[in-house]
């Protein structure tokens, strides 16, 4: 399992600025994913994150159905970090003021660092059940 690098001032930091975008932002995020994770492909900046970026879709959605529950803290990172891939890739559907303060890709690999023991129990508990997730697992351990 990967271990964050993320010092405790950063992660106080993230929750902090994450916490305020509150559920409410993630109908409008999943409605808008296909065009964000398009432009995340082709984003200098961003193409790295692209895998957990499709992963942190997959666990709002998840979350938001019922089907798998996170954690508050993480819930607040999910959100946070794909609020502000939305800002990042103009989708424009975020009004949060914080975002336009840490538009930068740094933030979202500090939030990705922050997720990644989240990130890597998610991609299992999903590819035990969806045999197709096995490709999203690869593609992670393969950054690694």
């Amino acid at each position: 399992m990967n271990k964050s690098n993320v010092t405790a001032e950063q992660t106080r930091q993230l929750e902090t600025h994450a916490a305020t975008i509150g559920h409410n932002l993630g109908p409008a995020l999943d409605e808008h994913a296909g065009e964000i994770q398009a432009k995340v492909a082709e984003h200098p900046e961003l193409r790295h994150y692209a895998a957990e970026i499709r992963v942190m879709f997959d666990m709002m959605r998840s979350h938001l159905s019922g089907e798998y529950l996170l954690p508050q803290k993480t819930l607040a990172f999910v959100f946070g970090g794909l609020a502000l891939v939305a800002v990042m890739t103009t989708a424009g559907i975020v009004t949060e003021p914080f975002p336009t303060l840490l538009l930068d890709a740094a933030v979202l690999g500090f939030t990705t660092a922050a997720l990644a023991g989240d990130i890597q129990q998610y991609v299992e508990w999903r590819a035990a059940r969806d045999p197709s997730y096995k490709a999203v697992r690869s593609e992670l351990a393969g950054k690694a």
